[in-house]
């Protein structure tokens, strides 16, 4: 947690309004609106940390305002945590889900409160570290949104079971009609939950596999020079800066003795008519003049 941390509250309740801002300025920077519409016009220069977001407002709901937030490119990354009284259908959790990144039904402690919220930016930090360096090793973006996406999904699944829990719990004896529904809807979060757990390990197996290989493909590669560019070191940077040597300052040949020159005869040569230029005379391969790094 940390005072920079920016939270907008949105409930058109002033009551809800007053009781969270007193909870949070503690430990972070809060920001209040009343509506879903106050809500899409503090984003248009406000870009918060994190959104809690009530469903049960007139004349925008909460869901009507989510969807707001998530068509909009500039804001759609914005975490949101859900936050309400109301019971949240199956209906409505198979078409949210995706979109919201926690549930908290009131009442709700602050401690229970703040939990939430250091979960879904714990999770947010985590996910930045991975995704740079999955980006690194070449991983696509399409796949990385597909872990996060998932890793999100699973976590709110999490707390949308607890919720449907606590609500099957209160369902009096006698209505054995919405125990059964309720029941049902339960037994679906959790096959929902057990198939995304699996989804996750194996996306997460394959993108590791991908980091370490880049490591070692880097690690194998050595280390990059960098060269610099053209400026870096000028072609005759040597000759310009090198002081002329005098004959006695020449360095003495180590193992190499060369022999005096003297006058001899030359010998005499027949010269063939067919006279074959080598294809170099500088008896070396040439060289490009501007050599590429490798």
């Amino acid at each position: 947690m940390s005072l920079t941390d920016t939270i907008l509250i949105v409930d058109d309740s002033s009551f809800i309004v007053e009781g969270l801002m007193a909870i949070l300025k503690k430990n972070y920077r809060p920001i209040a609106v009343y509506g879903g519409q106050q809500c899409i016009e503090a984003l248009k220069t406000v870009i918060p940390t994190i959104i809690i977001l009530d469903i049960m407002m007139e004349p925008m709901d909460g869901w009507e305002t989510l969807s707001r937030i998530k068509e909009n490119p500039a804001t759609r990354h914005i975490p949101v945590l859900m936050f309400s009284a109301k019971k949240i259908s199956s209906e409505e959790a198979e078409e949210h889900r995706i979109s919201i990144d926690d549930f908290v039904s009131k009442p709700v402690t602050p401690k229970k409160l703040i939990e939430a919220i250091e979960k879904v930016l714990a999770r947010q930090k985590s996910q930045r570290v991975s995704i740079d360096s999955w980006r690194s090793a070449g991983i696509s973006q399409d796949r990385i949104d597909e872990y996060t996406s998932l890793m999100t999904s699973q976590e709110v699944d999490l707390s949308l079971l607890q919720n449907m829990k606590v609500q099957l719990s209160l369902i009096r004896e006698e209505d054995e009609k919405s125990r059964v529904d309720l029941e049902a809807v339960i037994a679906a979060i959790e096959g929902r939950i057990q198939e995304e757990h699996l989804h996750v390990e194996k996306l997460s197996r394959e993108m590791e596999e991908s980091v370490d290989k880049d490591a070692q493909d880097k690690e194998r590669a050595g280390p990059v020079l960098d060269v610099g560019g053209p400026e870096s070191l000028p072609t005759d940077s040597r000759e310009e800066s090198a002081p002329p040597l005098h004959n006695s300052d020449k360095p003495e040949a180590v193992g190499i003795i060369i022999p005096a020159v003297t006058e001899v005869p030359a010998p005499d040569v027949s010269v063939s008519s067919d006279v074959v230029e080598p294809e170099n005379s500088s008896g070396a391969e040439s060289l490009p003049t501007h050599s590429s790094p490798p």
